[in-house]
């Protein structure tokens, strides 16, 4: 090799960067520029699929409430109103048996089997009542709960007021006891009893309000239920515009298209 001869390397060998087919970048500003470009979509995709998390986890939370409160008004309403009318219906029969016990308080057999029928009556109503109050029960709040405890009062009263008139009607079985007996006719027996009856009317004037108060509850728990839905598909909606906005941004950007101008969207929103 002759001495003048010098072996001068490449300016892309001296750069160590290796040059492309068409000569316009090196290998290693490419991966350089790649490598930014991807770091930034998948900055874009993280921010869409934190925004998705979220959006999932608060329509899912919307969701819960509202099947709670469906659940909640469910429940809780056909409990109640089922004891509520069993509690009506049996206050209802004790008065009815009571009126006719006294209209045949002179017959002895007729007598004794409305009291049997006034005492079954009180037995049903003591079993809804100590359903209604107990403390595992959650269809009715406290404040239910000490109106249905004077309920159960008001009825303690009146039955002990009938009992006792149930022995004063057994003096007229025997031609002895009945002469000296204070109460002979069906209205010494009426108002005899009008005490114990008086006390009993809240229970059938309060089963009665309390139901329509339950009904107006479970109005305004549906009115709820609606408003969380109108929630969850407002926030769905703009959960997908916020996750479209930005997936067609990602997608520009991946292209080499530039933002599209505030005025130009502004008015493609105006014509259409």
């Amino acid at each position: 090799m002759p001495a003048a001869f010098k072996f001068a390397a490449p300016d892309w060998y001296q750069n160590g960067a290796i040059p492309l087919c068409d000569g316009s970048r090196s290998l290693g500003g490419l991966i350089t520029t790649n490598g930014a470009v991807m770091s930034k979509q998948m900055k874009t995709w993280g921010i869409v699929l934190l925004l998705a998390a979220v959006g999932l986890v608060s329509v899912m939370a919307l969701l819960g409430k509202g099947k709670q409160l469906v659940e909640d008004q469910i429940r809780g309403n056909l409990v109640a109103g089922a004891l509520l009318t069993r509690i009506q219906l049996a206050g209802e029969r004790m008065r009815r048996f009571e009126k006719e016990m006294f209209i045949h308080v002179t017959v002895p057999s007729r007598r004794a089997a409305y009291e049997k029928q006034f005492d079954e009556a009180y037995k049903d109503m003591l079993v809804d009542l100590d359903t209604a109050l107990a403390p595992s029960g959650r269809a009715f709040n406290d404040t239910e709960r000490a109106e249905l405890l004077r309920w159960k009062e008001a009825s303690i009263t009146y039955v002990a007021a009938f009992n006792q008139l149930q022995r004063a009607a057994a003096l007229l079985d025997q031609p002895e006891s009945a002469r000296g007996a204070p109460l002979r006719t069906t209205q010494d027996f009426n108002m005899a009893i009008e005490e114990g009856k008086n006390a009993f009317r809240v229970v059938l004037s309060g089963t009665e309000q309390m139901r329509t108060r339950r009904k107006t509850d479970a109005t305004a728990i549906a009115a709820e239920i609606e408003h969380g839905l109108v929630g969850i598909t407002m926030g769905a909606a703009a959960l997908c515009g916020v996750a479209g906005g930005l997936i067609v941004m990602a997608l520009r950007r991946r292209q080499g298209l530039p933002p599209i101008p505030r005025g130009q969207a502004s008015g493609a929103a105006t014509a259409a």
